[in-house]
């Protein structure tokens, strides 16, 4: 059996300095694949969240966390 794929994605990204020890990462991603076999599917919208924490005065310890759908 052969198969094609024809595949696109696209992903944007910004970020926010909420605090000067905290900033926050906000993303979204997009994909779009072809297949001969299935219907298309253009609901493939998968957002993206992080974040950069320093908790102490002298910087050297930093805290990072994300989550996603994917």
């Amino acid at each position: 059996v052969r198969q094609g794929s024809t595949n696109i994605g696209a992903y944007v990204q910004d970020a926010w300095s909420a605090t000067p020890s905290l900033t926050l990462n906000l993303g979204l991603r997009y994909d779009l694949q072809w297949l001969d076999t299935l219907d298309l599917d253009g609901n493939n919208v998968s957002p993206r969240a992080g974040f950069a924490w320093t908790p102490t005065a002298s910087r050297r310890l930093v805290v990072r966390g994300g989550a996603g759908l994917y």
